[in-house]
């Protein structure tokens, strides 16, 4: 004996039901669009270093030098400008127009990795004036300009206004990723050099170890890190998982319809189940 399962819908249910599952994605896709929504979950144990032998540092100094008096110049009236990056001293050209010194620079030095690090480099820049008394003069101003990057800023009044560029970036410096959780992991890594941006992505396997070796001058940024757990995308923050909502946008959609159809299934849904031979004895 085999039994026939037919499923009638109704109309009126099925209509409103799509009506409402149609407003509740459109009103979902909105809200995600609109609103970054993210969700910690949790810890994650990845790790990733940099690493680099050598070190060039790109200097750009331009600026003015005004002495009040001109025997702080000394007699001959040559001003030996320079900028002491790391120990070593960089000679500025020196440039007179009417008691006017115009200093100006744009070179690189290259040091080895054990000599230097980012931010004690940078404040520890001075600038040789060349007038008796005002040599090392340090920066009144440093600021950051970005990753590897320095703006310095040397002044006084009516003695001078001098600003120095200064941008740090390692040689072929490599990337190493360690992977130590249970998720497929990829980091993003921008290597930003003199005067452009290299973007990398870095695919590790579940507790595995990968490295990337960049074959340029810049240093290395971690912009983005990523867990994949099937098709579901999780975000890396602070040692965290952390769900996007509005990078799953497609899955929350996908998985909305599928809790409307087993709605339908369930509320909208006649089910008339008979046998060929019971139908018969009613006939």
């Amino acid at each position: 004996m085999k039994a026939q399962l037919t499923l009638r819908f109704k109309r009126r249910c099925l209509k409103r039901l799509t009506a409402t599952t149609v407003i509740v994605v459109f009103v979902t896709l909105l809200v995600l669009q609109a609103a970054s929504l993210r969700i910690p979950l949790a810890g994650y144990n990845a790790n990733v270093t940099v690493s680099y032998e050598r070190v060039y540092v790109w200097v750009n100094v331009s600026g003015l030098i005004t002495p009040p008096y001109q025997h702080l110049v000394g007699s001959s009236g040559v001003l030996n400008a320079s900028l002491v990056v790391n120990k070593t001293s960089i000679p500025l050209n020196v440039e007179v127009v009417e008691g006017v010194y115009i200093v100006s620079y744009e070179g690189g030095v290259l040091f080895d990795q054990g000599s230097i690090e980012n931010t004690s480099l940078a404040t520890g820049v001075v600038l040789n004036t060349g007038l008796a008394g005002y040599s090392p003069f340090k920066p009144l101003i440093v600021e950051s300009a970005g990753p590897g990057r320095w703006l310095l800023t040397f002044y006084s009044p009516y003695l001078l206004n001098v600003t120095a560029e200064i941008s740090i970036l390692p040689v072929n410096p490599a990337v190493n990723v360690s992977n130590r959780g249970g998720l497929a992991y990829t980091v993003i890594i921008d290597v930003y050099g003199l005067n452009a941006t290299e973007r990398y992505s870095i695919q590790v396997k579940p507790y595995s170890t990968e490295t990337l070796r960049v074959d340029s001058t810049g240093i290395p940024v971690v912009t983005g890190q990523f867990a994949s757990w099937g098709p579901l995308t999780l975000t890396v923050e602070d040692g965290r998982l952390t769900i996007d909502l509005s990078g799953n946008t497609v899955l929350i959609a996908v998985a909305e319809i599928l809790v409307a159809v087993l709605a339908a299934a369930r509320l909208c849904t006649v089910r008339d189940s008979s046998s060929k031979k019971a139908r018969r004895k009613r006939k």
